[in-house]
């Protein structure tokens, strides 16, 4: 199933913490790995060993061993060469009808927006036909300015990008952990220098617009080539091992 880069899902630290409790790390690592999957893929993954193992950093006789464990306790379940997760597909349930829910507020607030626009720019239209033009217009331009700049706020608490913001970037070409960092560090920034802005939406597009200019170069696995991943799974190392 293909990715609908979304940049979250939700954990429950005690919920996980409970259900990986009397398992190995390397068996916690697995699970996590494979939860991680089915969520940026909203949905069950193939059951691939050779591009998983990979994925997760070790040999594939290793992850076939740990992954058949996995699904003895019921951690994972194997359907038709497709691994699932039971709570990860309620979750990604959820989220999808959050999105929804997000994507109706900004539509409406947008609309809300275009029709407060629309009612200032009436009486500037109207002064034209006022005797004494010049004063009128500049005292209901002095009004609306002071309208707009009243509408200026503080980023609310708790911000996380819409769908539109997510939308914006992943235009930009950001994968959903760039996403995710991004919005940590423009929450962290705007709340820290106490910015308002009238659009918020304007200031994310600003901000992912600039992001890569000052973002600093780093090798990781995910920019391994594939020429490195194959020879990595074929020395039964993780591609990580052939970065210095």
């Amino acid at each position: 199933m293909a990715s609908n880069n979304i940049p979250y899902f939700r954990l429950y630290p005690a919920d996980f913490m409970l259900g990986v409790r009397g398992m190995s790390a390397q068996e916690i690592g697995v699970y996590t790995m494979i939860l991680c999957r089915i969520y940026e893929s909203s949905g069950p993954v193939e059951y691939n060993p050779l591009r998983l193992s990979t994925y997760c950093g070790m040999r594939q006789a290793t992850f076939d061993k740990v992954l058949e464990k996995l699904v003895d306790l019921d951690k994972l379940q194997m359907v038709g060469g497709m691994i699932s997760n039971a709570r990860a597909d309620i979750e990604i349930s959820k989220r999808s009808d959050d999105l929804k829910n997000n994507s109706k507020a900004g539509k409406a607030s947008a609309e809300k927006r275009q029709q407060n626009q629309s009612a200032e720019a009436t009486p500037v239209q109207q002064s034209f036909n006022h005797t004494d033009t010049d004063t009128d217009t500049e005292r209901i331009e002095a009004k609306a300015s002071k309208k707009t700049a009243s509408r200026r706020c503080r980023l609310p608490e708790g911000w996380v990008p819409n769908e539109r913001n997510v939308e914006d970037a992943i235009s930009k070409q950001f994968t959903e952990s760039e996403i995710r960092d991004e919005a940590d560090k423009f929450r962290d920034y705007h709340a820290a220098k106490a910015t308002v802005f009238a659009d918020w939406d304007a200031g994310w597009r600003t901000w992912i617009g600039n992001a890569r200019k000052f973002a600093p170069r780093s090798v990781s696995v995910a920019n391994t080539s594939a020429r490195e991943i194959a020879f990595a799974a074929r020395a039964g190392r993780s591609p990580s091992e052939n970065c210095f």
